[in-house]
């Protein structure tokens, strides 16, 4: 298992440097910037509260828009929103391979998100281990081994929700 370590954590984002035109706007060195970006938020809340509709995929939870995925399962669909609300648009069935490949995308962070909520370690390994990418490129030992690493590595940020006991 080959792991890159950082001698230092990194720097803060280029964004936040003390000199930036962000940081400057939020102390008032500099004026604010008040035109509307191309944040997605700023798209919603401008068709939620004018007339104007708006259209992007949005991560909404099934309820039928999807039929090969349960209705547990956050999925990312075309929406309209406009000022009556957000209006997601069915999808019908995804074609086999398409929705087995995103199945298991999704029961790997289905997984994860679990195994943060119940504090389960051997949950998070199982995560690590389905995912598309490590199981491609590692063995389930080897990908056990880099998450017991990892937990060592990380174990002073990690024990205060975890607790002392971070190996499986």
């Amino acid at each position: 298992v080959q792991l890159t370590l950082l001698a230092e954590p990194p720097k803060v984002a280029a964004r936040w440097n003390s000199d930036s035109d962000l940081m400057k706007q939020l102390d008032g060195r500099q004026a604010l910037d008040t035109e509307r970006s191309f944040e997605y938020g700023a798209h919603i809340v401008h068709a939620l509260e004018t007339d104007a509709v708006y259209r992007m995929n949005v991560n909404v939870m099934n309820e039928g828009l999807i039929d090969n995925f349960t209705s547990e399962t956050c999925v990312e669909v075309c929406c309209t929103i406009d000022r009556l609300g957000l209006h997601p648009h069915r999808v019908g069935s995804l074609p086999l391979h398409l929705a087995a490949l995103a199945r298991g995308m999704s029961d790997m962070q289905t997984l994860a998100s679990d195994a943060f909520i119940e504090r389960d370690l051997h949950k998070a390994c199982l995560a690590c281990m389905i995912d598309p990418c490590a199981a491609a490129s590692s063995s389930p030992s080897e990908i056990k081994a880099c998450f017991n690493k990892l937990l060592e590595l990380e174990r002073k940020w990690l024990e205060p929700y975890w607790g002392k006991v971070l190996s499986i």
